[in-house]
């Protein structure tokens, strides 16, 4: 379907946990994306912020994962990296554990730089601030703040921590 953006001028802020909510995680990003990109345009913004289920999934713990959201990362990206590696022992580094899922979700991975590290722990707008779960004083000190935070998120899901491992297996 042809979904436009229709907010012109407004902030709308994405307060997490798109993941573990259904069949069509990656066609709810790929939406919030093309919405984000028309709210830019228009003089809008649409922002994102991780969940406790974004956090989750990046740690490969995917005991909330949906079956058919699982199914989705197997067909949109399993079955590319097969192809475009030319095998499937990129899967054994994972340990049967959601390997298409861990592959695109964690540090350092497929979905990191275009998506993960575009979204924010939190975001002022005007004189309110958005998070997901909380805040606290304690949070804002330990990072120097939310601008802090943010770049903490973002440093942390770029790194890849699994050191001399690859998707090649």
């Amino acid at each position: 379907e042809d979904h436009k953006w229709s907010g012109e001028e407004t902030i709308c802020i994405q307060c997490g946990d798109v993941l573990d909510r259904g069949d069509d995680e990656l066609a709810c990003y790929r939406l919030l994306a093309s919405l984000s990109r028309q709210a830019s345009e228009a003089g809008g913004s649409l922002t994102c912020l991780y969940g406790n289920h974004e956090v989750l999934n990046a740690a490969g713990l995917f005991q909330y994962a949906n079956a058919g959201g699982n199914a989705e990362y197997e067909r949109e990206i399993g079955a590319l990296l097969d192809t475009s590696l030319g095998t499937n022992r990129w899967r054994l580094e994972y340990a049967g554990n959601q390997p298409s899922r861990w592959a695109a979700m964690e540090p350092g991975g497929l979905l990191a730089e275009p998506l993960l590290a575009n979204m924010k722990v939190s975001i002022v707008v005007g004189r309110s601030v958005f998070v997901h779960a909380g805040l606290t004083a304690d949070h804002i000190k330990q990072y120097g703040g939310i601008e802090g935070m943010n770049q903490e998120a973002r440093d942390w899901i770029l790194e890849n921590h699994h050191g001399d491992y690859n998707n090649i297996g």
